[in-house]
């Protein structure tokens, strides 16, 4: 039975970032949040958020878009146009 769990157990695995989850982050992102502020808001580390961007290009190609400011790093969108 061991064997099964081990082989299972890395599809069964589960971070907390499901979908629904995903779409929450992004739609804060979409709003001005930084990502500190949408992973908080999700529940999750900014370490899982950037691990999913950096393993799934659909979940980065949507966080590129979502993102309104280059980077996406900062604590707040810049709000002042030029």
């Amino acid at each position: 039975m061991a064997a099964d769990k081990e082989g299972e157990g890395h599809q069964a695995r589960s971070d907390g970032f499901g979908e629904s989850r995903r779409r929450l982050f992004l739609a804060a992102l979409r709003k001005g949040e930084s990502v500190l502020g949408a992973c908080r808001l999700v529940g999750i580390s900014n370490r899982t958020a950037y691990n999913y961007r950096r393993r799934d290009p659909d979940f980065a190609r949507a966080w590129e878009l979502a993102a309104p400011w280059p980077g996406c790093r900062s604590s707040s969108p810049s709000s002042s146009a030029p």
